[in-house]
């Protein structure tokens, strides 16, 4: 997995690794939200090149982390 971060953005490359040996593809800031924005996240997901494959892939976020273990997440399918 390849993680690429600058002052807004995480990029995440999954192409890499198999599951579960190598766990999620994850990204967890450092920042931490105020009001009113706690709950606002913003992502842009891009899965290339599965439509006609044997390989399941589903996409999501995490919050309300505690840290890369205990999270709360949502998948889009």
């Amino acid at each position: 997995m390849n993680i690429e971060h600058d002052e807004e953005m995480y990029t995440l490359n999954a192409s890499q690794g198999r599951w579960p040996r190598d766990g999620f593809c994850r990204a967890l800031s450092a920042y931490t939200a105020t009001e009113p924005d706690m709950y606002r996240i913003t992502a842009d997901f891009y899965v290339p090149g599965f439509k006609s494959s044997m390989l399941v892939n589903y996409v999501g976020v995490f919050f309300n982390a505690e840290n890369e273990d205990n999270f709360d997440f949502i998948f889009f399918r």
